[in-house]
């Protein structure tokens, strides 16, 4: 949180996915990132002043994912998203 009220929330991601049983043989990764703005409702609209056992967290961003496939080909598929 940058003040009392408002902040950036940052997320990366990774993971690996191969062949399972009764499956054609493949190896993939994934990777993702997620940036966010945050509201503290708590804070912005002074939920303080009648309790101190609720806080409410907004948040809104987007996201990126890449997913490549590591035998056959280079193919790469990438995702936006906003939320």
């Amino acid at each position: 949180m940058f003040k009392q009220k408002f902040g950036l929330r940052l997320d990366l991601g990774y993971n690996k996915f191969n062949e399972g049983k009764n499956s054609l043989p493949f190896k993939s990764n994934y990777y993702r990132t997620t940036l966010e703005g945050i509201l503290n409702a708590r804070n912005l609209l002074k939920f303080s002043s009648w309790t101190n056992r609720f806080n409410l967290l907004f948040h809104r961003g987007s996201n990126v994912g890449f997913i490549r496939e590591l035998l056959n080909s280079e193919y790469i598929n990438v995702l936006f998203n906003t939320t």
